[in-house]
C-alpha cells in the first residue's frame, strides 16, 4: 500500500509525502530494491544527495525479492549503461519467475536493441509467445526478432497473428517495425507500403509513437521516406510543435 501511494504522490509531484511513504513501507519490511531504488530517485529529485546516493547504493547492490524489485534493478542498470548487469538481472529473474511476462519481454528486448543478439533474442522470444500465444505484444515483439534474423516469412506471419490478436497503438508500431525492417533499402515495396499503413494506424491512436520512431533503428531504411515523412509532419501540425529531430534525440541518447 505505502510503496503504490508513494508513487502516486510523486506522480503528483508531492515528493515529500512520497518519501515518507517509502520510507515507512521500508520500516514495515518492504526491503527490496524497488523500495530503495524509488526512495533515491525521489530524494534525489528533491536534492536530497547523501540520503538518496546511500539509498542507491543499497538498491543496487541489495538482492531484490519481489519481480519489480528485479525489474527496477535491471532498468537502473540500463540507465547507468551497465547493459550487461542488466542482461544479469532480467535473466534471474526470469530463472526465479519462468511465468513472469516481463521478464521475457525485457530479455527480448535487450538481447536485441543492445547486444544485437538475435539468436538469444529469438531464444526468449519463443518463451515469451509460449507464456501467452494470444498477447498481441508477443507475438509482434517475435516477429520483429526473426525479421532481423531475416526470415522474412515467419517475421510477416507473426505480426499479422499480433495485428488479429489486437491493433492497438503499441500492437501496430512494433508490427509495422517488422516491415520496416524486411522493406530494407527498397523504400517501394510491398512490405514498406504495408510499414507505412501501420504506422499510420499507430499514430492514429498515439501520438507519442512519433517520438520514438526519430531513434528507432529498425526504421532506419525508410524513416526519410516521404510517406512517413509525411505522417510525422501531421502529428506535428495536430500538436502544434515539431517532433524531436534525430540530432536532438541522438544528444539525449548519447547523454545518458
Amino acid at each position: 500500500m505505502y510503496i503504490n501511494r508513494g508513487i502516486a504522490r510523486s506522480a503528483l509531484g508531492r515528493d515529500t509525502e512520497a518519501v515518507e511513504d517509502v520510507a515507512r513501507a521500508i520500516e514495515l519490511g518492504r526491503r527490496d530494491s524497488q523500495a530503495y531504488l524509488l526512495k533515491s530517485d525521489i530524494e534525489l529529485s528533491l536534492g536530497l544527495q547523501t540520503e538518496g546516493e546511500a539509498d542507491l547504493l543499497q538498491g543496487l547492490l541489495g538482492t531484490p525479492t519481489t519481480p519489480d524489485g528485479w525489474l527496477a534493478r535491471a532498468e537502473h542498470w540500463l540507465d547507468r549503461g551497465e547493459n550487461e548487469k542488466a542482461l544479469a538481472d532480467y535473466a534471474e529473474m526470469a530463472r526465479i519467475y519462468p511465468k513472469n511476462v516481463d521478464a521475457w519481454q525485457n530479455l527480448v528486448n535487450v538481447h536485441c536493441e543492445h547486444f544485437h543478439d538475435y539468436a538469444a533474442g529469438l531464444n526468449a522470444a519463443d518463451e515469451l509467445v509460449s507464456l501467452d500465444p494470444a498477447r498481441s505484444l508477443s507475438r509482434a515483439a517475435r516477429g520483429v526478432v526473426l525479421a532481423h534474423l531475416g526470415r522474412a516469412d515467419e517475421a510477416r506471419d507473426e505480426a499479422q497473428a499480433a495485428l488479429e490478436i489486437e491493433r492497438d497503438a503499441t500492437t501496430c508500431y512494433v508490427a509495422a517495425s517488422t516491415f520496416a525492417i524486411l522493406a530494407g533499402n527498397k523504400t517501394d515495396s510491398d512490405d514498406a507500403l504495408v510499414a507505412t499503413n501501420l504506422l499510420q494506424e499507430s499514430l492514429s491512436q498515439d501520438h507519442s509513437w512519433s517520438r520514438v520512431i526519430v531513434h528507432d533503428p529498425d526504421w532506419n531504411a525508410i524513416r526519410t521516406k516521404t510517406e512517413v515523412q509525411s505522417l510525422l509532419q501531421a502529428v506535428e501540425t495536430l500538436e502544434g510543435g515539431p517532433p524531436p529531430t534525430l540530432q536532438a534525440e541522438d544528444e539525449s541518447l548519447n547523454a545518458r
